[in-house]
C-alpha cells in the first residue's frame, strides 16, 4: 500500500515504519517527533496519546512539517510570546519541570527552534531572535504593515531586554540586601532607585524585578 500525501495514518497504518530511517527527531514533555526517510517519502511520526502519521513527497516538506508541528506545540504553552499573525511570532516555553526551555519563532511562517537551560539565556535568545526577525523580510501583505511590524519587533525586543535587566538588577539587590540593611541603607538605595521601602522590600522577597514567567494553557 502507497501512502497518500493528504492524509493522517494511524502509526499501525504505515507499512515498514520501524524500517525508515529516522534523519531527525525531537523530544518534548513526553511526545517524540521524527522525521523518517520512508520509501513513500518523507514521514512525520508523532508519537503521543494520539499518535499518528503524515507522508510528504520532499526533504524540504518534510522538514517544514517537522518543525511547523513542533514550533506550534511550543508556542501553545509559550509564557513569554510575541505575536503578529499565525506567520509571524516568537515565545519562550519551559516544561513541567522547568529545567527546559525552548525558543520557537515564525518568521514568515518558517519554523525555527532552539533549546535552552534557564530563564535568562531563553529570554537573551528570544530577544536576539526578535531582534533578527525585524531585519529580514516578515510579509504580511503590505509594506506598510511589514514596516510597522518590523518596528513593533525591535520594541519587543527591547522590552524583552528590560525584563532580563531588571531581574539583573533584583538579583544584585538581593545578593546585597544583609549588607544594604546593615548599613541601614535601604531608604537611601530606594530613593538612588527611584522606588519607596516598601516596593523595595518586595524586590528583597522576590516578589518583583525577578525572572518572571507564567506559563500559558495549551490551546485545545
Amino acid at each position: 500500500m502507497s501512502l497518500d500525501f493528504d492524509t493522517v495514518y494511524q502509526l499501525d497504518q504505515v507499512p515498514d515504519l520501524e524500517d525508515a530511517k529516522v534523519t531527525t527527531s525531537y523530544e518534548w514533555e513526553g511526545v517524540t517527533y521524527e522525521l523518517r526517510n520512508h520509501i513513500d517519502g518523507w514521514l512525520l511520526v508523532i508519537r503521543s496519546t494520539s499518535p499518528s502519521a503524515s507522508i510528504h513527497p520532499s526533504l524540504v516538506d518534510g522538514e517544514y512539517a517537522f518543525g511547523r508541528v513542533i514550533v506550534n506545540a511550543l508556542l501553545s504553552t509559550a509564557g513569554t510570546r510575541v505575536r503578529w499573525n499565525e506567520q509571524n511570532q516568537a515565545g519562550v516555553t519551559c516544561d513541567s519541570n522547568g529545567t527546559r526551555w525552548a525558543v520557537a519563532w515564525l518568521q514568515a511562517g518558517r519554523p525555527h527552534f532552539h533549546d535552552f537551560d534557564d530563564w535568562r539565556s531563553a529570554h537573551t535568545a528570544l530577544a536576539d531572535t526578535l531582534e533578527a526577525m525585524a531585519k529580514k523580510p516578515v510579509y504580511t501583505g503590505s509594506n506598510m504593515e511589514d514596516e510597522i511590524l518590523q518596528a513593533y519587533l525591535r520594541l519587543a525586543a527591547s522590552s524583552t531586554r528590560a525584563t532580563i535587566d531588571r531581574a539583573h538588577l533584583g538579583d544584585t539587590l538581593r545578593e546585597w540586601q544583609p549588607h544594604i540593611q546593615a548599613d541601614r541603607r535601604v531608604a537611601d538605595i530606594a530613593k538612588h532607585l527611584d522606588v519607596d521601602r516598601k516596593f523595595l522590600y518586595r524586590v528583597f522577597d522576590g516578589t518583583e524585578w525577578c525572572p518572571r514567567y507564567t506559563p500559558a494553557e495549551p490551546h485545545q
